[in-house]
């Protein structure tokens, strides 16, 4: 069970938590070895932000070989969406008149999923799954950097991924939400969506090969030099 209010007993404290924000680069080590648990557990290994934790990808298509094709397509963030722009009574699957108000989107006039957004409901569910008791920018000693976790999504999304790849993901939340959206008569997106910059971008050094973030990119490279051979 998880305490509604206490976060103590979340993060990698918690073993399905654990897994859930593991970094995809430390999955095999974390199934495989108690005493990296443990280390994890006990605040020794501290995930670098740009690697990547497995609540980013749709588990039951999870491929440490392809990680772009599962890439933002966990459940979890689809109900933490659901949640925040459309009420709670959409995270159930109910429909219109379950509903007693008008969710964010609908009155925000929002039409389309959009980078941001997604950024911003990752950063929000990767905190509440975490230990950590207030949200902020993070970076501290010990701390997650939640601020450079939330520009990296972004980054990659913007300015990495291909202009298909980008596309296909933002088509996929649209598809994804439609039976939702055609409902309620509204499309959800959040133009507008950004994180607080409370403060200011930190350079960290960090092999960014190893990263899941770099790893994601390497295996997106090698596939479109594939393609144009």
């Amino acid at each position: 069970m998880i305490g509604l209010n206490d976060k103590v007993t979340r993060g990698f404290k918690h073993p399905q938590i654990a897994r859930l924000i593991c970094p995809v680069s430390w999955l095999e080590d974390f199934d495989q070895d108690p005493e990296f648990r443990q280390k994890l557990a006990d605040g020794k290994h501290i995930p670098h932000p740009h690697d990547w934790p497995l609540l980013l990808f749709d588990e039951a298509t999870f491929d440490i070989t392809n990680l772009c094709a599962s890439f933002l397509r966990n459940e979890m963030l689809v109900r933490a969406w659901r949640m925040i722009f459309q009420g709670p009574s959409a995270v159930d699957g109910h429909t219109s008149n379950k509903a007693t108000k008008r969710g964010n989107a609908l009155h925000h006039g929002v039409k389309s999923v959009t980078v941001n957004a997604l950024a911003y409901i990752a950063t929000l569910v990767y905190f509440a799954l975490s230990s950590q008791e207030v949200f902020s920018a993070g970076g501290g000693d010990n701390e997650f950097d939640y601020y450079e976790f939330y520009r990296g999504l972004v980054a990659t999304l913007e300015e990495e991924f291909s202009a298909k790849d980008r596309s296909q993901v933002i088509e996929w939340w649209n598809r994804y939400e439609l039976r939702y959206l055609l409902v309620r008569k509204a499309v959800l997106t959040t133009s507008q969506a950004s994180f607080p910059e409370v403060c200011r971008y930190a350079v960290q050094n960090h092999a960014a090969s190893k990263t899941g973030r770099g790893l994601m990119m390497a295996q997106m490279r090698q596939r479109d030099a594939g393609n144009a051979a």
